[in-house]
């Protein structure tokens, strides 16, 4: 009976992985430099204009052609707190690849900029569709770059394509931008002594959801900032699920390998079976 009850709940865990990586891929929509001072308080400066601003931010976004590390994932909500380990893999604009383990392999994803693939070994199935097919199912616009950007610190948005606003405010720089459909409000922190970001948040307009992403730590890999410890907060009315990665080991290789191949027999699963 307690082997059972085990079992059951790795399913349970393997279902609230791929339906809260499905999450965040879904909602993240991704629509010369002058030498920026910075106060000896560490407050923001107020006169600082726009595009010194986001030209700090840029000059600090990691660029690499491969990335990979792994991560230590702990699930959170008013119910159950489990643990994954992930092996994330990135080539850049080419390919975001995750294996999760409890213990023994359980699941992986691929992400390409034209195909999103899926396979979990509990209950045997498996998902596969074209990025064009799943945006117009939900009604996104969804993009490579903005996958990547959630796992190295980097801002969701582009800001030198966007029309956005500068929030007041003593401790951070703000910016905020409301999609074209006016659906999500995103605000974004960032620190202003480094310029890394602190936080960036997702508001679904006219509902009571939100998801915050908050870097507490970054660490320095060829002088770079990564980051170490990032939190992932999902509100939906009283529903609270909280995710936390801790990015224990991360190196750049110049070589990377993608294993990806969809075990024979697996049950395909199809875009309502997900949502």
């Amino acid at each position: 009976m307690k082997k059972a009850l085990e079992v059951q709940e790795k399913i349970s865990l393997q279902k609230k992985i791929l339906i809260l990586v499905l999450i965040i891929f879904s909602v993240l929509i991704n629509f010369s430099c002058k030498s920026v001072k910075v106060l000896p308080d560490g407050s923001p400066i107020k006169n600082l204009n726009n595009k010194n601003l986001i030209g700090k931010i840029n000059e600090l976004k990691p660029k690499f052609k491969n990335f990979r590390s792994n991560i230590r994932v702990n699930f959170q909500n008013k119910i159950s707190n489990y643990q994954v380990n992930l092996n994330l893999r990135i080539i850049d604009k080419e390919a975001f690849w995750i294996s999760a383990n409890m213990l023994v392999p359980i699941a992986k994803l691929l992400i390409t900029d034209k195909k999103i693939k899926f396979f979990e070994k509990f209950q045997k199935n498996f998902f596969e569709e074209d990025l064009e097919n799943l945006n117009t199912y939900l009604g996104f616009n969804v993009q490579f770059e903005t996958i990547k950007n959630l796992f190295v610190g980097s801002p969701l948005s582009d800001f030198e394509k966007i029309k956005f606003d500068r929030v007041d405010n003593e401790k951070f720089y703000k910016i905020s931008y409301l999609s074209p459909n006016k659906k999500f409000n995103y605000v974004y922190s960032f620190d202003p002594k480094t310029f890394l970001m602190n936080q960036q948040v997702i508001d679904f307009e006219n509902s009571r959801k939100k998801i915050t992403i908050k870097y507490l730590r970054y660490q320095k890999i060829n002088y770079k900032s990564y980051p170490k410890i990032v939190n992932i907060i999902f509100e939906d009315d009283n529903e609270i699920t909280k995710i936390e990665l801790d990015f224990e080991k991360i190196d750049l290789p110049k070589k990377l390998n993608i294993p990806f191949k969809i075990p024979e027999g697996y049950k395909k699963l199809i875009l309502n079976d997900l949502f």
